[in-house]
């Protein structure tokens, strides 16, 4: 008998205290909010958006869509929701919604996010989303708000001075398929970070500008490795190249800078039929490769070379290509 009202007791007492704490849990939960109240949006202010490169896009291939915007009550690092919608080549819409990170652009942030056109008559709707809210939303026109080109339609990506591209001549459009469209990019700020956005780009070139960051070289670097085409000019700005980070992947080295009075082997390449003139000596760095071949060579030695990386390649001249008479 005094056994089991010893374990009466205990198990009384132990139910007492599981009440106890099922009481106190149940003031807890009743007392405790349900959520954090979510901040409200902070709405996009200043928007400038920009299609492909400078406006200038591909249909059919991954083109990026950049929205740069003040940084009024928004922080760097801050997310979005970027939805991108455009058409697809049977007419339907398709949606592309990526989850994106504001960055750092000069003064301002900027996100972006990648998109496939599928017509030249399609245009981008673009929605930015915080919380699940709108931030900022609008409809972006081919041939108002950017340039859509065929595919076939090389696209050359100049940064530095685009005088040595002219492609209107009649030697020269003779061997042409396409008319090249070339867009000159004036800042680093123009360059994308995204190596899937250089997908449509012909050839980039790097003349006499070498002052790249880390992720604009990663992202070029990268580029050339998947096929790209990188095109280098340095003319008498050697120490520059050898300075970036570009120099630590491309396998040219640079040389000391010779004089050059006549440019016969440029002129072959090129096929011009009559000679370069040159008033006064052209400065060029002489090149050396282990792999890879040589396009142009004067008495100095190499002054033009193709070097592989990757399935890509590297053009490299050490004339520069803004300064006469090239």
């Amino acid at each position: 008998m005094s056994i089991f009202l010893i374990i009466s007791v205990v198990w009384d007492r132990s139910c007492v205290a599981a009440l106890r704490c099922v009481v106190v849990a149940s003031l807890v939960l009743v007392c405790v909010p349900v959520g954090a109240e979510e901040p409200a949006s902070v709405p996009l202010t200043n928007v400038i958006p920009r299609v492909g490169w400078k406006n200038v896009c591909k249909v059919g291939l991954w083109t990026e869509v950049a929205l740069r915007f003040d940084d009024e009550g928004i922080e760097s690092g801050s997310k979005f929701d970027l939805v991108l919608t455009a058409s697809d080549p049977q007419g339907h819409l398709a949606h592309f919604r990526q989850s994106v990170q504001a960055i750092s652009r000069g003064d301002d942030l900027e996100v972006s996010g990648l998109v496939k056109v599928g017509s030249l008559d399609s245009p981008i709707m673009v929605k930015v989303l915080s919380n699940g809210e709108t931030v900022w939303q609008k409809r972006l026109r081919p041939g108002v708000d950017f340039e859509l080109l065929k595919q076939e339609t090389p696209l050359l990506v100049i940064y530095g001075a685009s005088e040595g591209f002219d492609f209107t001549t009649e030697a020269i459009a003779r061997r042409l398929i396409h008319q090249p469209r070339v867009v000159e990019l004036e800042s680093l700020d123009d360059f994308s970070l995204n190596p899937l956005s250089y997908e449509i780009i012909h050839a980039l070139v790097c003349a006499d500008h070498f002052e790249l960051s880390e992720g604009v070289n990663a992202a070029i670097r990268e580029w050339t490795s998947e096929g790209g085409h990188f095109v280098v000019a340095t003319g008498s700005n050697v120490e520059a190249f050898q300075k970036s980070p570009l120099a630590e992947w491309i396998a040219v080295r640079v040389g000391e800078i010779a004089r050059l009075r006549e440019l016969s082997g440029f002129e072959g390449f090129v096929g011009r039929t009559v000679p370069i003139r040159v008033f006064e000596p052209v400065p060029s760095p002489k090149l050396e490769i282990e792999q890879g071949i040589v396009l142009v060579r004067e008495l100095e030695g190499p002054l033009a070379v193709r070097v592989p990386y990757g399935f890509g390649r590297v053009t490299f001249l050490g004339v520069s290509i803004h300064e006469p008479p090239v």
